[in-house]
Formats: structure tokens, C-alpha cells, sequence
């Protein structure tokens, strides 16, 4: 964007909330400095100029405003509901970015996180000896993913991985620093919620901080992001079994777990300024524009006022009946002589 765009932006000091959603304040934080945002509390939403909000609930709906979605889950971009969003999606447009919830970890501590990746120093053999670490770590909330859950269950059985969030603790407390506890440890279970193209976490990102092998399941693109000789990709194996039994062998062998602990993180090295640069210039558009240019149409909004009355599934109902009909219709005339058309005393 041109400099004078930039500074006609920043003169008009915009101001941005977000509601129910992940902390964004890093991102928050970058945006303001950029275009001179002022950042409203949550409270005061409704006067903000934009608004980011996530799906998990409908606040959203009485903010008339441009509304960006801006998402951690595996949700679609409803561009009925919102005008603009970052999601894990890998369509982009206009109004979509391809922005999984991983990369908002690139720009959190001022760059530190992202820097401690880019430029770490190389473990030694006898460094990694003397740190003692056990098998496995496992931190997690819910019970969401029934193929983590499986594969954590033959860890436990086999006594090879230590559980310190909520779900399946095994340790006698919860953690308080997630990758603090993965750093004794040779490996680190990163199963995703669920698994879908370019629906990338933080898990995986945590794991590396604490410089312990992920085990990772979930995004079937993950390895265009992250070196594939940085971590074990569990979609490799046909099963929990044939997994475990090649974390057993690789445990036992040091040479290989230091080729996987010092190899690169990323394919490529510049990922978070070439994403942020990606993000400055979506919202060049979006700022550009102004709060005022809306991009849900009339019959979007209606749309999603139906839906949310009615439940997503009133649309799918409508033309179900509609594709009905019209093959009652299609069947009805097939039926009749070349050229007859039917009565309307014939029987239907």
C-alpha cells in the first residue's frame, strides 16, 4: 500500500473489539501500530468500527458492522454471516485468508517464539544424554479425537507417555506450562480435533518450542509447512501399534533423534514475515474500504437471520423439497404423449 493510502487510514483512527475468540492481541496489537487502530474493550463492541469474533457464539449478530471471523477451530467460512475471514481454510480471496491458528504463534513474546525456532543451537549427543528425558508427553483438554485418544491409550498401556492436562492425567496434577513440561521429554503427542486440509494448531507449534519430536495427526498437507525430518507424521502408519513400536526403536537410537532434533523447523525460514506481509495486505483492502462497505449482501443477511432462527439446516430442507418437485414435475410430463401437455384434471 501506498504510503499517503497508509496515512489517510491512520487519520481516521479506526477502532476494533473482538468478542468470543482466542486472545489476538499480538495480531491486535501489530494491526494498530500499522493503521493507528484504537483497540475497545469487549464491552463496547457495538461502537467499535470492526469487529473480529469467532462462531462459538452470537454476539455477532447485533453488530451490524463489518464483522471479521477469525477462528482457532475447524469452521467454515460462512460468507453469509461475516465479511471478511482468517481461517484454516486454503481458499483465498477478496474475503478469505488462509490464516491457521499456528501462525498467530509466530508473532507472540515480540518474535521470540519464532526467533528460539530460526535460530537454535545444535544438540549434542552428550547434552541430550545428560538431560534424562522420559518417553512421552501428552497435554490435552477434551476427549474430542477418538483416533488421539486410541493411540494415547496404547502409551498408557505400554507405560511410555505421562498425561498432564485434564483429559487421561496420569500424573496426579495438571500442568501450568504445557511447553515447559514437553521440554523432558523425547516426544510430544500434536494430534489435531480433527483432521482437514490446512487445519493447523498450535499443538505441533508447542511441541517444537519445547525442542521435543511431535507426533503429529490431523492437517494432510502439514509437511508443505514444517520439515518433514522434524517430526513423526502418525498418518504414516497403518496402525496405533505399528506407530508405537517406531518410537520405541527410534528412542533407542541417538543418532537418529538428533538428526530429528536439530533438523529445521520449517521449510521455509521466512514463513512469518512473508505471512505477515500476506496479512497487511488483506487489511489493506479491508481498512482501505471503510467500515461502512459492508460485503454481505441484503439477501446474505436475511439468509443468515434464517438460519440462525431456524438452524443451518432450513436451506438444505427448502431445496430438498425444491429437487422433489421438480422431479415429480419432470416425471409427470416424460410420461405424457410427444407434445401433450397434461390436464388439470388429471390426477397428481
Amino acid at each position: 500500500m501506498a504510503s499517503d493510502a497508509l496515512s489517510e487510514i491512520k487519520s481516521k483512527s479506526y477502532t476494533i473489539a473482538w468478542i468470543d475468540t482466542f486472545d489476538i492481541s499480538r495480531l491486535a496489537s501489530l494491526l494498530a501500530k500499522r493503521y493507528g487502530l484504537r483497540v475497545l474493550p469487549w464491552n463496547r463492541f457495538l461502537e467499535a468500527d470492526f469487529l473480529f469474533c469467532d462462531t462459538f457464539d452470537y454476539k455477532y449478530e447485533k453488530y451490524d458492522g463489518v464483522r471479521i471471523l477469525i477462528t482457532a477451530e475447524n469452521h467454515p467460512a460462512d460468507l453469509n454471516v461475516f465479511d471478511y475471514c482468517l481461517t484454516h481454510e486454503k481458499k483465498e480471496d477478496d474475503r478469505r485468508l488462509y490464516f491457521p491458528y499456528f501462525r498467530y504463534r509466530l508473532y507472540e513474546d515480540g518474535g521470540k517464539s519464532i526467533a528460539s525456532l530460526l535460530e537454535r543451537p545444535a544438540l549434542g549427543a552428550e547434552e541430550l544424554a545428560a538431560q534424562n528425558r522420559r518417553f512421552c508427553a501428552f497435554v490435552c483438554r477434551n476427549g474430542a479425537c477418538k483416533r488421539r485418544n486410541r493411540f494415547v491409550r496404547h502409551l498408557i498401556e505400554r507405560n511410555l507417555v505421562d498425561c498432564g492436562g485434564p483429559f487421561m492425567n496420569n500424573i496426579g496434577h495438571c500442568v501450568e506450562d504445557k511447553v515447559e513440561f514437553q521440554r523432558g521429554y523425547l516426544f510430544s503427542v500434536a494430534y489435531e480435533n480433527e483432521s482437514a486440509p490446512g487445519y493447523l494448531t498450535e499443538k505441533i507449534m508447542d511441541a517444537f518450542l519445547a525442542r521435543s519430536i511431535p507426533i503429529y495427526w490431523g492437517d494432510p498437507c502439514v509437511a508443505e509447512i514444517f520439515n518433514p525430518e522434524a517430526f513423526v507424521n502418525a498418518a504414516d502408519f497403518r496402525s496405533e501399534t505399528e506407530l508405537v513400536e517406531y518410537l520405541v526403536r527410534l528412542s533407542q537410537d541417538p543418532e537418529r533423534l538428533l538428526r530429528m532434533l536439530n533438523a529445521p523447523v520449517f521449510r521455509n525460514p521466512r514463513i512469518a514475515e512473508e505471512a505477515l506481509q500476506g496479512v497487511y495486505a488483506f487489511f489493506d483492502r479491508i481498512f482501505e474500504r471503510g467500515p461502512g462497505a459492508t460485503r454481505r449482501t441484503r439477501w446474505q443477511r436475511i439468509k443468515a437471520v434464517l438460519q440462525n432462527y431456524y438452524g443451518h439446516g432450513f436451506f438444505r430442507t427448502l431445496r430438498r423439497i425444491s429437487r422433489r418437485i421438480r422431479g415429480k414435475k419432470v416425471g409427470r410430463e416424460s410420461a405424457l404423449p410427444n407434445g401433450a401437455m397434461p390436464s388439470k384434471w388429471e390426477k397428481k
